[in-house]
């Protein structure tokens, strides 16, 4: 329990990191006209915090934890974008 919640916390901590970086913030913006970022929806607060873990870079398979909420997602496309923004 206390491994997965230290890996989380550690992911939390790149993420938040990653975030903040010039190339990531670059990267969010070029994409932010994507159809799929048009819509938030309405129950996600601004400054929420949302932790990614990335468990596999060439298949998309990512983990998002959002409070108690967990959720395996396949993205490849996402996932690339992270691995270039994390350069």
């Amino acid at each position: 329990m206390l491994r997965g919640a230290a890996s989380a916390g550690a992911a939390g901590l790149a993420m938040t990191a990653l975030a903040a970086s010039p190339a990531f913030a670059a990267s969010q913006h070029a994409h932010a006209a994507a159809p799929e970022a048009d819509h938030v929806s309405e129950d996600i607060a601004d400054g929420e915090a949302v932790v990614v873990h990335v468990r596999n870079f060439r298949s998309g398979e990512m983990d998002v934890y959002r409070g108690t909420k967990h959720v395996r997602v396949h993205d490849r496309a996402l996932a690339a974008r992270l691995a270039k923004a994390s350069q």
